[in-house]
């Protein structure tokens, strides 16, 4: 099955010149699997091996809790007061949790052998959904009272993906390793014979990618155009662990010890020269909160962020960029210049603020930076062909 394999791997190369900027987001010692984006209030949850960082993105702090030393698998908004935890190692306190943020207080909701994942359909609002390596997968609509669905009594879900109403649940089965559902989870139908992927990520016109880790023969990232009904192997390559698609369409794979890479059908896989300083990467991720084109990444130490990790990228790939600012380092004014008129012009400041916005601009613009404090910004242009995101430094 990867007779192909020589061709595609000449394409997995180095990138030189990249200027990623990573930020530490919490501890850097703590194995984080997943980050859940404003679980309540001002809080993101970092998910951890024994615990979770509860993390203070307002003023940049971080508490750390845990129950017994059981694993957090996901975390979501309850109500103002709680958060709903999945948590379980194995043993009998494994379940569905609620958390008080004031009282630091753990209650449990349902109890449920290994927890592999808790789902929450941000667009769709349409309820919670837990998966159980042991077998089972449950629902909820207001986190309190759960419900089996009993085609899965016996079947281990370890992950899960949605848009819409489109829900892709990965399993372990003799018959599938994939079910999906067009309607909500109402109606379950098993996928063709396929991989078990670990991580999956949906974009919004409706393509779905897959990563099958390890070596096999089988190893490299998937992509299904019909929501998860068929798969067709998009590139063989061993030792992936994790995909997203960022706010730029483009996509993002991460590997256990290699870092990260950008993936395209025309060139690849290029690596990132300069990656988290941890490698071992278990999750990509965006803030579906945050207007500001940033990736998070989860790693076995700690969680980092890059709002500059697409300057390289792009600079290198693009021998006639989209959009030329000059001068640069800027004092009052900055030259911008497209190849389309700019339907949409936004500059943010290193922590992903957003600082100013413009719609349909011309090609050609002059920006006044007069108010702008000295530092260094980001400038994304939204042209009708394509997106671009350029790094200035105000003087």
């Amino acid at each position: 099955m990867k007779k192909q394999i020589f061709f595609l791997l000449i394409l997995v190369i180095p990138l030189s010149g990249f200027s990623q900027t990573w930020n530490l987001l919490g501890p850097d010692t703590a194995n984080i699997s997943r980050i859940d984006f404003a679980a309540a209030g001002q809080h993101h949850v970092l998910c951890a091996d024994d615990g979770f960082y509860l993390y203070h993105y307002g003023n940049n702090t971080y508490e750390y809790f845990s129950n017994a030393g059981l694993s957090v698998t996901g975390a979501a908004y309850f109500d103002n007061e709680k958060i709903l935890l999945t948590m379980g190692n194995g043993s009998y306190s494994d379940g569905i949790y609620t958390f008080d943020i004031s009282t630091h207080e753990f209650e449990v909701i349902e109890y449920i052998l290994w927890p592999s994942f808790l789902h929450y359909n941000e667009v769709s609002l349409d309820g919670y959904r837990v998966g159980s390596q042991w077998g089972g997968l449950w629902f909820s609509d207001d986190g309190i009272t759960w419900n089996a669905t009993v085609m899965f009594n016996a079947i281990p879900c370890l992950t899960m993906a949605s848009l819409n109403q489109n829900l892709v649940v990965q399993v372990i089965s003799d018959l599938t390793n994939s079910y999906w559902s067009d309607d909500g989870g109402e109606n379950w139908y098993p996928t063709e014979i396929v991989p078990g992927f670990s991580k999956m990520a949906f974009h919004y016109d409706g393509d779905l990618l897959g990563v099958f880790p390890g070596y096999s023969n089988s190893s490299g990232l998937w992509k299904s155009v019909d929501q998860g009904n068929s798969w067709e192997i998009e590139i063989y390559q061993d030792n992936m662990s994790s995909v997203c698609y960022d706010v730029f369409s483009e996509i993002i794979v991460g590997f256990d010890g290699e870092g990260l890479g950008k993936y395209s059908p025309a060139t690849g896989i290029i690596f990132f020269q300069n990656n988290p300083p941890n490698q071992y990467i278990n999750n990509i991720q965006v803030n579906p909160t945050m207007s500001a084109p940033a990736i998070f990444v989860c790693t076995d130490e700690g969680v980092y962020y890059s709002y500059d990790y697409y300057v390289g990228v792009e600079e290198q790939n693009q021998p006639h960029p989209g959009i030329i600012i000059s001068p640069n380092p800027a004092d009052r004014h900055l030259e911008i210049s497209a190849n389309d008129e700019i339907g949409l012009l936004q500059v943010f400041d290193c922590r992903g603020k957003l600082i100013l916005t413009k719609t349909t601009v011309p090609k050609n613009i002059s920006l006044d930076l007069d108010g702008i404090n000295a530092g260094i910004y980001f400038i994304v242009a939204k042209t009708k062909n394509r997106s671009a995101i350029r790094k200035f430094v105000k003087k």
